[in-house]
């Protein structure tokens, strides 16, 4: 079976047990590409209950929705039908981000922090002892070109924080390493060092990333001011996708079909929780030419850390697990908002190539609006087969005529 086939597939599912079936039907090719895959699902899992205790955690992220996790690999599907039971390693850790690194190392320097949260959330992860770990921060801030002194400041405060001295916190609830200042200082250029040579992909790949979400964003916003109905709206997103990016984005999709929708409601119609499901997307209105794409871009950026979050699950950083779950502790609401967004049912995992496919809950994509928009022919398993045969697009290009169109129309609006 081609890939895309197989893609086509795990599209259709729609809980554990479907994507368990799916994987035995068509276990040869699932072998063949050496297809790992985390499902979940809102009522069956193979049960690991430290999930649920991290999720609880208000600030805590990662791309499932639910705690209930099973998980798919050939050796793990074969002994599954056999009936016999095969060992399962799944390895964690909980990265920090941009906001919550700065409050860590305000904490640790100043002994408080103006988010009386973090400190909660802080003293339990030492209290639970959790995998803490900086590698996502450092991708994201090296994404960005970001090497100022606040970023080594934090990085220091984190590998601090992880290196603490648990016998001296739990008799002072203070935290110190078990390293002297110098050993830390050490520790933190070997991880700038592990991070330069061995995740160069993953950083180059983010640049690649924020132009793409950038692109999708800015058409989301183009086809709001071109068309006046969701139909039209839509139909051209879909269009656009398809045809200029060769590639149909389904979550974003799934997203903009949701600002579309609610940007023709009027706002004494929507629930006070619906708007606020959607002030993400606040800065697409109103706003200066100058203002529009510093936005656009920060927009793009939170997007962005999504998918860089989805790569990290194709690391092992601990060689002996059969699969690795990163979480995010975050204080960025437009970040906590678009994770929410991204939340997926299936994770597809090629651990040799350091690739992932993820596929969004099948309940936030309506295919009935695609089919009463007539769109149905654009995901068929021969358009997926022809755009994924004809992948040559210069996405620098697209960005700059769609940006060029994009301001000839807000200027005639």
């Amino acid at each position: 079976m081609k890939f895309y086939e197989l893609l086509y597939e795990f599209n259709q599912s729609k809980n554990a047990k479907d994507t368990f079936e799916i994987y035995f039907s068509n276990f040869q090719s699932c072998n063949e590409h050496k297809l790992e895959i985390i499902t979940s699902d809102k009522n069956m899992a193979l049960n690991i209950p430290i999930f649920k205790d991290i999720m609880d955690l208000s600030n805590i992220m990662t791309i499932f929705e639910y705690p209930n996790l099973a998980f798919y690999s050939p050796k793990i599907v074969k002994g599954m039908t056999e009936g016999k039971r095969v060992p399962l390693a799944v390895d964690y850790s909980i990265s920090f981000e941009s906001n919550s690194a700065k409050y860590l190392h305000d904490y640790l320097t100043k002994g408080t922090c103006n988010i009386k949260d973090f400190e909660i959330a802080l003293h339990t992860l030492l209290k639970n002892n959790y995998n803490l770990d900086p590698m996502f921060y450092m991708i994201e801030t090296f994404a960005k070109g970001n090497k100022s002194s606040d970023f080594y400041e934090n990085l220091y405060s984190i590998k601090k924080l992880m290196t603490c001295d648990m016998n001296y916190y739990f008799k002072t609830k203070k935290i110190k390493s078990i390293f002297t200042d110098k050993e830390v200082e050490i520790k933190v250029k070997e991880d700038l060092y592990h991070l330069e040579n061995n995740f160069k992909s993953i950083k180059n790949k983010a640049k690649e990333q924020q132009l793409t979400m950038k692109i999708i964003l800015l058409a989301m916003a183009f086809a709001r001011f071109k068309y006046k109905t969701e139909k039209e709206r839509v139909s051209y997103l879909v269009k656009f996708m398809s045809e200029k990016m060769k590639a149909i984005f389904l979550r974003e999709l799934i997203i903009a079909i949701n600002y579309f929708y609610f940007e023709n409601i009027k706002d004494k119609d929507l629930k006070s929780i619906e708007k606020d499901k959607h002030k993400f997307f606040n800065p697409l209105n109103g706003q200066s030419e100058i203002k529009f794409f510093e936005e656009l871009d920060g927009m793009a950026w939170d997007f962005t850390i999504v998918r860089q979050l989805e790569m990290y699950f194709s690391s092992k950083p601990n060689p002996d697990a059969d699969f690795f779950i990163p979480f995010l502790f975050t204080y960025d609401k437009g970040l906590i908002e678009v994770m929410k967004m991204f939340y997926c049912k299936d994770f597809l995992i090629f651990h040799e190539d350091k690739r992932t496919i993820p596929i969004p809950a099948i309940d936030r994509f309506d295919m009935k609006k695609i089919e009463e928009y007539g769109l149905s022919h654009y995901f068929t398993e021969e358009a997926i087969s022809n755009r994924l045969q004809d992948n040559n697009v210069d996405f620098e290009k697209i960005y700059d005529e769609l940006k060029d169109d994009f301001i000839k129309r807000r200027i005639k609006n």
